[in-house]
């Protein structure tokens, strides 16, 4: 552990010159852990590939159940504002935003600003990892204080380095009135993410102190926070777990050491003993129409009348459906917005029709079989999607969208053993996916293990951060408790919206 002076590191961390091209061109990243796709300069989106590689090697070492090996690889799309701003960013006061789906994640990253967009990376790939790790609802101080804590992660002089001071909280920290640690604890993340004020401002920033706090100097100090969460988990307020986590004056002792903390000119940081082998970064070259392609599919894939507008936008003159060599995955995106957009873009069936040869393909895409098989079903033909989900997850046995999708193809009480049993696997690698949860309380309701069913949907409960799904799970669970053992309890499905 060592101590670093702020007013010249930070400098160096985070505000980089950026300096755009008058002409862009477009980059991918294809690695095992993440996808890069990038409108910015070659170096730049390598450097980044390089810094995300040295974080998460930093993350396994210091949060390793964050970085086992994860079902859900995500893209990193670093864009100009005139994409950034298409895309979904809430507030062009953001430098970068992720968007979790249940089996995809994607985050934007604005590289007009100056802030180092490894930096922006990393944050948003830290929410990532500590949402898909976890199978309860995370507090907002703990969310943010974490991500601000990994963002800055980097190797200098050949040496990894974890904690190095965040210009933008100390700042913070300087300017912003200090809140009440208390108010910082009971903190939610602002409803309407276009609210970004400076007590928004100074919560993340005294959340960040936390954590860096916590982790950097005072290590004994993560049980503690530890146990604050699972009294959470176990549904105690805010103010009950802090009760029993900090008695008596320990609170208040907290509070002026975080203070005292905050009044230093130094932070310390860690230095790793080790360092992560070389990365192999390869930048393949992508032209104008694959990258359009590349952004269509993520869109596509959300979900939403606006989404699929802008993808089919992306795209341009729908193809015909005869058009030879397609790649498999251009076929199941037409098939899907020909579905989509009731056939408004290009008729549905010819695209459907197609969709079906692609499961007899010896070199299946299982993520092409997955998209088509949803085009399927939504169509109302559950036997065919049924059959393109089967044949995904045997190229692909951990393509757990495709065991969500074959859920839906069966009645909840004729679901064979066999699929409750890819469920509960499932479930044991993703546990943070509430569909998978759903499938499998419905199923079991529907055959009448309500012991089974009362155990997902508490686990659903735990996760749900909206209050109205919240009820609506409670309710399920009031529901059980009146029906008898043995005896099927109805709960509805839904079909496929996007993920």
């Amino acid at each position: 552990m060592q101590d670093v002076p702020l007013r010249w590191l930070t400098l160096l961390l985070l505000f980089v010159p950026s300096l755009l091209p008058a002409a862009e061109s477009w980059y991918l990243v294809d690695l095992d852990d993440f996808r890069i796709v990038s409108n910015g300069t070659s170096d730049e989106t390598r450097k980044i590939a390089e810094s995300i590689h040295v974080y998460r090697y930093a993350l396994g070492q210091t949060q390793p159940t964050l970085v086992k090996p994860a079902p859900i690889r995500p893209t990193i799309f670093v864009l100009t504002p005139n994409y950034f701003d298409r895309f979904g960013t809430r507030s062009r006061t953001f430098m970068g935003f992720v968007r979790r789906g249940e089996f995809s994640a994607d985050a934007f990253i604005d590289r007009s600003k100056s802030v180092s967009r490894q930096f922006v990376a990393q944050h948003e790939l830290t929410h990532f990892y500590l949402h898909l790790a976890s199978d309860s609802a995370l507090p907002y101080w703990y969310d943010e204080g974490t991500a601000e804590l990994f963002a800055t992660t980097q190797m200098l002089n050949g040496k990894v380095l974890v904690g190095l001071p965040n210009r933008l909280r100390w700042e913070s920290l300087q300017i912003q009135v200090w809140r009440p640690m208390r108010e910082v604890f009971a903190a939610v993340r602002p409803s309407n993410g276009d609210v970004w004020d400076g007590y928004s401002d100074a919560i993340v920033a005294q959340s960040w102190l936390l954590m860096h706090y916590a982790t950097i100097a005072q290590p004994e100090l993560l049980g503690r926070l530890s146990h604050l969460l699972a009294l959470e988990d176990a549904g105690l307020s805010v103010g009950e777990a802090l009760e029993q986590v900090f008695p008596g004056s320990t609170f208040d002792q907290l509070e002026r050491n975080l203070k005292s903390y905050s009044d230093r000119r130094s932070k310390p940081y860690l230095t790793l003993k080790s360092r992560p082998p070389e990365a192999a970064v390869e930048l393949q070259t992508l032209s104008d129409e694959q990258a359009k392609y590349e952004l269509a599919l993520m869109l596509a894939r959300r979900g939403g009348q606006e989404s699929l507008e802008t993808a089919a936008a992306l795209l341009g003159k729908p193809l015909p459906a005869d058009s030879p060599e397609l790649p498999p995955r251009r076929v199941a995106l037409e098939a899907w917005l020909a579905v989509k957009t009731d056939g408004s873009r290009s008729p549905a069936v010819p695209w459907l029709a197609r969709c079906v040869t692609l499961a007899e393909q010896s070199a299946a895409d299982d993520k092409a079989l997955v998209l088509c098989g949803d085009a399927q079903l939504v169509s109302d033909h559950p036997l065919e999607a049924r059959r393109l989900y089967e044949r995904a997850l045997a190229v692909n046995s951990a393509n757990f969208e495709a065991v969500h999708s074959l859920a839906l193809t069966y009645p909840n009480d004729s679901a064979p053993a066999g699929l409750l049993a890819q469920l509960e696997d499932a479930l044991a690698i993703l546990p943070s996916s509430m569909l998978l949860r759903e499938d499998a309380y419905r199923i079991y309701a529907a055959q009448g293990n309500l012991g089974k069913a009362r155990f997902h949907i508490e686990k659903a409960v735990l996760k749900s951060r909206d209050s109205e799904q919240r009820q609506s799970l409670l309710r399920l669970l009031r529901q059980l408790e009146s029906a008898s053992e043995g005896q099927p309890a109805a709960i509805t499905t839904q079909r496929p919206s996007g993920s």
